[in-house]
C-alpha cells in the first residue's frame, strides 16, 4: 500500500491508476480550490484545464491520457480527455 497525499493539500482523492503505476485524481488546496493531479515516480504534478474553475481527473490509460471533468467560466460541467505534456 502507498499513501498518496498531495503536498499541502487539505484533501487528496486518487481516482485511477494505469499499468505503468501512474495515478491520477484531484485535490483540495489550502484555499479550497480543486485541481487535478498526476502521480508518477513518487512525484506529483498539478493538472488544470486552462480557464477552468475546478478540474477533477479520475482516470488514466496506459498512453497517459486523462479523463475527468471541469467547470467552465459559465458554471457548466464539461467532460474531458487530455494528454498532459
Amino acid at each position: 500500500m502507498t499513501d498518496i497525499n498531495y503536498p499541502c493539500a487539505l484533501d487528496t482523492y486518487p481516482g485511477g491508476i494505469n499499468n505503468h503505476s501512474v495515478a491520477t485524481g484531484y485535490f483540495l488546496d489550502s484555499s479550497s480550490n480543486i485541481h487535478g493531479f498526476i502521480y508518477q515516480n513518487k512525484k506529483f504534478r498539478q493538472f488544470d484545464v486552462p480557464g477552468a474553475g475546478l478540474t477533477i481527473a479520475f482516470g488514466i490509460n496506459d498512453s497517459g491520457q486523462l479523463c475527468g471533468y471541469y467547470v467552465n467560466s459559465k458554471g457548466q460541467t464539461v467532460g474531458f480527455i487530455a494528454t498532459p505534456k
